[in-house]
């Protein structure tokens, strides 16, 4: 069988194309794998109740490959019979990579006859290039 130059030039023709495409298809898929995971992948909320001690203690763990700014709020309310107080708390810190922040909501400002409400909280994590993970 003889190959013509026309023959070899049609065959090239169809085979470059997809050799470049897999070359392409390549780069994306490792430059992809390069990239860092998306905050929401790698932060973890959860929250422990102590009702003896009238605390819930929230967590946050950062397993992302580089530390997090976070924030966190909540409201503590204090039910008197005839009236109520609420005592609002923010805090902000940087978890490091691999590591956990514990913060206490507590209702020790509260009289121990009175009754009490710790609110949910906000909270909140960015990554130095601003991706964020939170329940806002």
């Amino acid at each position: 069988m003889r190959i013509t130059a026309v023959t070899l030039a049609a065959v090239l023709g169809l085979l470059l194309p997809g050799i470049a495409h897999s070359k392409e298809a390549a780069k994306a898929k490792a430059a992809k794998a390069k990239e860092k995971p998306k905050a929401g992948a790698c932060i973890h909320f959860s929250q422990t109740g102590d009702q003896e001690k009238r605390t819930i203690t929230f967590h946050i763990d950062n397993d992302c490959k580089q530390d997090v700014q976070c924030t966190i709020a909540w409201e503590v309310k204090c039910v008197k019979q005839d009236s109520s107080t609420e005592t609002k708390h923010d805090e902000s810190n940087l978890v490091q990579s691999g590591m956990g922040s514990s913060y206490e909501a507590s209702a020790a400002v509260c009289a121990e006859e009175d009754g009490y409400e710790i609110s949910a909280p906000r909270w909140s994590c960015k990554t130095p290039s601003n991706d964020t993970a939170s329940n806002k």
